[in-house]
């Protein structure tokens, strides 16, 4: 089921209403920075829980994955993301 939401109702739709949801007072989010930074990739085309990882693997030398979509997609993420 990845990328269910964005084929059936454009990804750029739920997107922008994730993030008026997240602006919202009383709404908090544990990392605002890296779920803003999540927002603006999957904006670009990768799904919204790919585009958490690089974030959440700031502090890491590289991230790991057999996905090469996905490498493609984060070739401008703060980490590296790497085939092993």
């Amino acid at each position: 089921m990845p990328g269910f939401w964005r084929k059936r109702s454009g990804g750029s739709e739920v997107t922008a209403a994730l993030r008026r949801f997240t602006g919202l007072p009383g709404v908090t989010v544990e990392n605002p920075v890296t779920v803003a930074e999540a927002f603006d990739r999957a904006e670009a085309g990768m799904d919204f829980a790919d585009a958490l990882h690089p974030g959440a693997a700031a502090q890491c030398d590289a991230l790991l994955t057999f996905d090469r979509r996905f490498i493609d997609l984060a070739k401008n993420a703060s980490v590296r993301v790497v085939e092993p």
